[in-house]
């Protein structure tokens, strides 16, 4: 058998293509893709929501304590010191011991009590209460704005207010372009 220096050379290049042809990448197909430009606008600030005797933009970063008097009503205020809007607070407002509640108000936003059950603009809304027990309003709140609540209850002694507020309530907006 005579063996050809040119066969000899086709043969060592087939072995070696079948030997490098596994570890070669595989051929990709190339899609094409719609490209989308977003904006997330992303701030900081603070969210500040408390309650008050007094309409105030200045935290006492305290729970709101005050003396209450039978069938007298009682004004406060939750304010937003913060700088951004929130969709809802929350708020705890604890009375004396077997206290009844005739009658829980408030005003529009930005508008005080001037009497009883007389807001200075517009009128007033019944809101509902569970005294001691955390209730969340659905109410927005713009910074540097109040609320005026207005409580009339049966007994005397003490009120607390307490509020709370989540990030998560905190009003944004994404655009997508």
């Amino acid at each position: 058998m005579r063996f050809n220096k040119r066969s000899a050379s086709l043969v060592a290049a087939a072995m070696g293509a079948l030997i490098l042809a596994p570890i070669q990448p595989p051929s990709a197909f190339a899609t094409t893709a719609q490209a989308k430009n977003s904006t997330i606008s992303i701030s900081s600030g603070k969210l500040i929501i408390f309650a008050s005797g007094v309409q105030t933009f200045t935290n006492p970063a305290a729970i709101y304590t005050s003396a209450v008097v039978n069938g007298t009503p009682k004004n406060f205020f939750i304010n937003n010191s913060g700088s951004f809007t929130s969709s809802r607070f929350a708020m705890t407002i604890s009375l004396p011991a077997n206290s009844n509640v005739s009658a829980f108000r408030r005003c529009n936003i930005n508008v005080a009590f001037t009497g009883t059950n007389v807001c200075a603009s517009g009128s007033s809304t019944t809101q509902s209460i569970t005294p001691g027990s955390a209730v969340t309003y659905v109410l927005s709140t713009t910074p540097n704005s109040f609320y005026c609540f207005q409580l009339v209850q049966n007994m005397t002694g003490v009120i607390t207010v307490s509020t709370s507020a989540s990030t998560s309530f905190i009003t944004t907006s994404v655009t997508n372009s």
